[in-house]
């Protein structure tokens, strides 16, 4: 999903759904874009989902852009 695509909809979530706002949305996604990449380097076998705790361990590590703010 393209990141204009993301917000749009992320936008209208928050717009039925006001319990999350979107940067909650988008420090989620961030971490798991950053879990799908370290995944990708250490093991480059199929495509398969990522467990929670993968997502969680990912979600630990400080933000490469510097940014460690959600």
């Amino acid at each position: 999903m393209q990141k204009n695509n993301f917000d749009q909809v992320v936008l209208q979530i928050v717009k039925n759904d006001s319990r999350y706002q979107p940067a909650a949305y988008r420090f989620i996604r961030e971490g798991l874009d950053y879990t799908l990449k370290s995944l990708k380097r250490s093991n480059s076998s199929t495509p398969r989902h990522v467990t929670g705790p993968e997502l969680l361990e990912g979600m630990k590590k400080p933000c490469p852009c510097g940014n460690s703010d959600p």
